[in-house]
């Protein structure tokens, strides 16, 4: 019956199908790039995507009398004509296949006729192989194979016997490199393979070997076709290794040192046969033995000499082991395998892929074995290792030694495996070393092992470069019981260099050494002149160094010695570099994660890879560690990736230590710590600097019996810092198990520039934060020692600084001012501390405004803690450097010392007084002088007073709306006056409308929105004593909040007699104004020191008289200039406009006196009382003459109006202090 259309496969996909003796098969697709072939019993159709027909069996089924039918683009053909069209040699034989001798696979090229000559079959290509791929076998084999043509041609063979017909080809092929040597041999797998299977290497445990295995599944038999010499190879079956070994016997090494005499090779044919006895199946094929007296074998060209034997399609197995050691290998472009079992010596060369020219290498698997390692001592010479992949060991090392020239470059090893991997395994000395020469090793991956060596190790302008795309891995072990042990990973010196590039694999270094005493070990190691590099894009680095004895144990993970350099580069790769040294008895031992002494750098930088550096140490562990000279620099910078330095010991551990040490990143985070068992510190030394772009910054450093932050002595300078515009997050932590002993930032000596620097640089739309914990606050969080210095800066943004722990100057240089110092930028800042601040220790100085956070355990520590700093500044210089807020956290307001209010009082009312001021607990404000509540009491005896008052004001033309304005206008709204009577005092001395109110208050620092808050700063009385600190403005403006405070206040209208209200006539002495100017009492405080100066002064306090001691009553200081006429200007309207009339007013001035040449206390000697309407006459005013005077004061006020309101408006202003 007739095959169905068969229709066209998907790309890369394979359709099996059994014709099953049909008598028509029809082709179901465009011939258009179709290879036709055949492969064992199956015929075989390839599209040129991939794609695969195979017609099992078909060469079984079918013979060259049972042909079926094709039907190819509409076109029925014949089976024979089909065949005739496309090529002869694809036609089914007379008997089926399977009863042919040997299982050998043919192949026939169509030609360029055939396809011309079809129209219908344009297209249809039976030039091309198909090639098969072994899935399970590390060497992939081509299955199909090419018959030969033509004459036989020896080549360089041997001259007898003849070559066999062209059904006996080789299918596989070994060659030996062997000077003659009985016993010298080449080995190869057994394979088998069955209905177009690609051929596979038989299990090495699962082979019969002539009845050696009779339960094995495979049955190997081996003989030596007609024609070809038994005698020179004895062959044998390694069931250890599964593999067919072809040996020497003494007649062919013999015959192969005859035939080298004339440069020709012994050949020999081997037939095997294999026979699975689970499925009955039968593999065989040839093996071809090449024997050659040389190093050198090429495969191109000795096929191209003899046609028969260029088709082993299973590929190339060359193994050799020659005196000399100078190969010249050019294997087949088929997956081969090379073992050299001697040293691989300078000049050499192994090309495996078929070509020399790298361009044109086969896209094969090979694998390369050297067992004596690779050693190029000769100047001048390359020694070339080639594959475009596969595998490639040594056993040894991969030596290049140059010759005189210096540097000698020319002399090189060169190894380069493609996609394949590079194993170097030294066991007794360096993997890869080089002096005065050059190692280039590339592949997809690197492995080198050294043991009692270095891993790499270039000296003396030596150089070692490794490329992969894949991992590079380098081990470098040495253990002894003996002294002096070390191991390097990567070593260089004496100009000698090292570099690593890895793409997209990983590197891990790894050094270990052991022994008695003086033991070292190395992850990089750059002494004398010289640099190591590893780069990587996407892969991580790992560098280990650990180090174990009994004393003079170091490790480090990258060292740098005099002049030495070394550096990582990564791109999203993480880097990890640890030093560990373990001492079981010794105080000499460390343990460092990057370590320079003398004069060195080292350098890690990755753009979003994290970087984690670690030293750990018995007596000390250091991450980083720096003692060299100003050029010299352990440098980490990271884009978004974090950095962790950490040093740890059982002694002493620090994070950072030495001369330069920088961390720089962008976002990423910092955490330094060191931690000891006895001794802890995070940062110390000389010119180490983190900084970061917006990256969190934390410092730490613990111990038992002591822990530091940072530590800088000496010539110590220790920077964290942000970018210009960027915000800064800093934490710095110390503890330790006493609580003195725990110091989060601690400078000594000044004058050799010991300074701890925190800076931050925020914007508006940014906020810096730092932090300093010590012992959670019960340790010393700041300590400047001999006039050293603690310095945090902060930016332009709302930045907060808190402080927990104390604040401690020891020993303080004269004249150098505080020790520790925090500036805070131009936004509205929070410092905040908790812990106590000796006096003279910490100076705080604000660009904008900052509010002050005060914390205590309770409310009798305050005073203890922050009592003696605060008022050793004084509120004056606390307000002037951007003080507007203060807040007591744990203060029960009800609950307050005897000195609470002595301590921070003035400091309190300047805060109160000032723009913007804020106190936390609000509470506070109201014990504050003229707002606790004994003044209200006297506000009620005194109540009937101000009704006196009102009807004084009612007979002079004034109603309770006006006094009620001019009570408000002194400050006294908040004791109940609205705004309305404010307005008509405004009317009454010429104002007209609330927006003049608006303006007064603007002028003298208030708004029409802020009228209860005490003004800032006044321009008249308030400046009497010329002091223009702020700290005097409050005190003269200090505002009350109850109407207590009009009690017992002496002002014109309180002596104002009632008789006047109800139309008597008589008139009682008027109280002289400064009847009870006094001088103050003992107990009294009289702060003169802000009215200190070149020009002497009058002092007084303006009392009720009642008592001569304290300050009885109210009673406010008042300091006149010598020479201040603003009160004789005052009067002095008054007095010009009255005696245009003959007349004085109430209070006038004696004739010929001044008030300004007269001493306070005696004013009252030349204030002469008037009368309210006194004549110069004297005449006794009656009450209609008051009645006359009152109506003119309505119709019109008077000079008289305003500047005596004027001056009992600057007296209750100069007594509300």
């Amino acid at each position: 019956m007739p095959l169905d259309q068969i229709l066209r496969p998907g790309p890369g996909q394979t359709l099996t199908l059994h014709p099953a003796a049909s008598d028509k098969i029809t082709l179901g697709f465009p011939t258009e790039g179709v290879t036709l072939s055949r492969d064992d019993n199956a015929l075989i159709f390839t599209f040129d995507d991939g794609a695969v027909i195979r017609l099992v069996d078909f060469y079984v089924d079918y013979r060259a009398d049972f042909i079926p039918e094709f039907e190819v683009d509409g076109r029925l053909m014949s089976g024979t004509n089909f065949f005739t069209t496309f090529g002869p040699d694809l036609l089914p034989g007379a008997v089926p296949e399977h009863e042919t001798r040997n299982a050998h696979v043919i192949q026939t090229d169509g030609d360029s006729s055939l396809m011309g000559g079809l129209d219908h079959l344009n297209g249809l290509d039976a030039s091309a192989q198909e090639k098969a791929t072994a899935a399970d076998s590390g060497i992939q084999f081509d299955s199909a194979l090419a018959a030969g043509h033509g004459p036989a041609d020896h080549g360089s063979g041997s001259a007898d016997p003849e070559l066999p017909p062209a059904a006996e080809v080789a299918f596989v092929r070994a060659v030996l490199y062997s000077p003659g040597d009985p016993g010298d041999s080449v080995s190869t797998p057994v394979f088998f393979g069955r209905n177009g299977v690609a051929p596979l290497a038989v299990p090495p445990n699962d082979i019969d070997f002539g009845g050696s295995a009779p339960d094995a599944r495979y049955a190997v038999t081996v003989f030596v076709p007609e024609g070809w010499s038994a005698s020179w190879v004895d062959i044998n079956v390694d069931s250890s290794t599964g593999r067919l070994k072809f040996s020497l016997t003494p007649d062919g090494a013999a015959e192969l040192q005859r035939l080298g005499l004339t440069n020709k090779n012994l050949v020999d044919l081997v037939h095997v046969k294999v026979a699975d006895r689970v499925s009955g199946g039968t593999f065989e094929y040839n093996v071809e033995l090449v024997g050659t007296s040389t190093q050198n074998f090429d495969s191109i060209e000795y096929d191209r000499q003899s046609v028969e034997h260029n088709a082993e399609n299973i590929g190339e197995f060359h193994q050799g082991q020659h005196n000399s050691g100078v190969y010249s290998i050019i294997s087949s472009s088929r997956n081969d395998e090379i073992i050299l079992n001697d040293n691989v010596a300078g000049g050499s060369s192994i090309y495996a892929s078929g070509s020399v020219d790298r361009a044109h290498m086969a896209d094969d698997t090979n694998t390369i074995t050297l067992n004596a390692g690779v050693a190029n001592t000769t100047s001048g010479s390359s020694t070339q290792i080639i594959s475009a992949n596969g595998a490639l060991q040594v056993a040894g090392s991969v030596a290049v030694q140059g010759g005189r020239v210096i540097p000698d470059l020319e002399t090189e090893n060169v190894i380069a495996m493609g996609k394949g991997s590079v194993y170097i395994h030294n066991s007794s000395g360096d993997g890869v070393t080089s002096y005065n020469g050059k190692n280039d090793i590339s592949g997809g991956t690197v492995d080198i092992t050294a043991i009692s060596g270095n891993g790499l190790n270039a000296f003396t302008y030596g150089a070692n470069n490794i490329a992969t795309s894949g991992d590079v891995t380098i081990t470098s072990t040495n253990r002894s019981e003996s002294s002096g042990v070390n191991s390097s990973a990567i070593f260089c010196g004496s100009y000698g260099n090292s570099s690593i590039k890895a793409d997209s694999g990983d590197v891990k270094l790894t050094a270990a050494a052991a022994g008695s005493n003086n033991v070292s070990s190395y992850g990089i190691n750059g002494d004398a002149k010289c640099s190591n590099s590893i780069n990587t894009d996407s892969g991580d680095v790992t560098v280990a160094a650990t180090a174990a004895g009994t004393s003079d144990v170091y490790s480090y993970g990258i060292y740098s010695g005099f002049e030495g350099i070394n550096s990582i580069t990564t791109k999203s790769g993480d880097v990890t570099v640890t030093g560990n040294a373990t001492a079981t008895s010794d105080t000499n031992s460390q343990g460092t994660g990057m370590g320079i002494f003398e004069v060195g750098n080292n350098t890690i930088t990755t753009d979003s890879g994290s970087v984690t550096v670690t030293g750990k140490g018995s007596v000390i562990g250091a991450g980083m560690y720096c003692r060299g000279s100003s050029e010299s620099t352990n440098a980490i910078t990271t884009g978004s990736g974090a950095v962790t330095v950490s040093g740890e010991s059982t002694t002493v551990g620090y994070g950072i230590m030495g001369e330069h040490n920088t961390i720089t990143t962008g976002s990423g985070a910092v955490t330094v710590s060191g931690a000891g068992t006895t001794v802890g510190y995070g940062i110390t030394g000389i010119h180490n600097t983190i900084t970061t772009d917006s990256g969190e910054v934390k410092v730490s450093g613990s111990g038992a019996d002591s822990g530091c932050g940072m530590y800088a002595n000496y010539d110590d300078a220790n920077t964290i810092e942000s970018t210009i515009n960027s915000p800064l997050t800093v934490t710095i932590t110390a503890s330790a198990n006493t609580a003195e002993k725990a110091i989060a930032m601690w400078a000594v000596y000044e004058y050799r520039r010991g300074v701890n620097r925190i800076t931050g640089h925020s914007q508006a739309n940014g906020t810096d934060s730092v932090t300093l914990t010590a012992n959670d606050g019960q340790g010393i969080a700041m300590l400047s020692d001999n006039g050293g210095k603690n310095i945090i800066t902060t930016g332009a943004g709302n930045d907060s600084v808190t402080i927990n722990g104390a604040v401690r100057s020891l020993n303080p240089s004269a004249g150098s001012g505080p020790g520790n110092e925090i500036y805070l930028g131009s936004g509205k800042d929070t410092l905040t501390l908790n812990g106590a601040v000796e006096a003279g220790s910490l100076k705080v100085t604000s660009w904008g405004t900052y509010t002050l956070v005060l914390q205590a355990p309770d409310a009798e520590s305050f005073v203890a803690r922050y009592g003696d700093w605060i008022t050793a500044i004084g509120a004056d210089p606390l307000i002037a450097g951007g003080l507007r807020g203060i807040s007591f956290v744990g203060l029960n307001p009800a609950d307050l010392p005897a000195d609470f209010m002595t301590t921070f009082e003035g400091v309190l009312e300047a805060i109160h007084s000032a723009e913007g001021g804020t106190i936390v607990p609000p509470e506070l404000i109201n014990l504050l002088p003229g707002h606790d509540s004994g003044f209200a009491a006297s506000f009620a005896e005194t109540d009937a007073e101000h009704h006196t008052q009102d009807a004084q004001h009612d007979a002079a033309g004034h109603d309770a709306s006006t006094q009620d304005a001019q009570h408000a206008a002194v400050g006294h709204a908040a004791a109940g006056y609205d705004v309305s009577t404010q307005d008509a005092q405004h009317a009454a001395v010429g104002h007209t409308d609330s927006a003049t109110q608006d303006a007064q208050h603007a002028a003298i620092g208030h708004d029409a929105s802020t009228q209860e808050t005490p003004p800032a700063a006044h321009d008249g009385s308030v400046h009497m004593a010329g002091d223009d600190s702020q700290v005097a403005v409050a005190a003269a403006s200090a505002q009350p909040d109850t109407a207590a405070l009009h009690a017992d206040i002496l002002v014109p209208d309180d002596i104002a007699q009632p008789g006047l209200v109800a139309g008597e006539h008589e008139v009682e002495p008027a109280q002289p104004l400064f009847a009870f100017l006094n001088a103050p009492g003992v107990d009294a405080h009289v702060d003169t020191s802000a009215y200190e100066g070149d020009a002497p002064l009058h002092n007084g306090h303006l009392g009720s008289g009642e008592s001569g001691g304290g300050n009885a009553g109210v009673q406010g200081e008042i300091a006149l200039t010598l020479g201040d006429e603003s009160l004789d200007s005052l009067f002095a309207g008054t007095d010009q406009h009255l005696a245009e009339n003959g007349e004085h007013g109430l209070w006038y001035v004696e004739s010929g006196s001044d008030l300004h040449e007269v001493a306070l206390t005696d004013m009252s000697e030349i204030i002469v009382q008037g009368g309210s309407g006194e004549h110069v006459s004297d005449a006794v005013v009656t009450t209609e003459e008051y009645a006359h005077l009152e109506q003119e004061v309505v119709s019109a006020p008077t000079v008289m109006d305003s500047n005596q309101e004027a001056t009992d408006n600057a007296v209750r202003e100069m007594t509300t202090y």
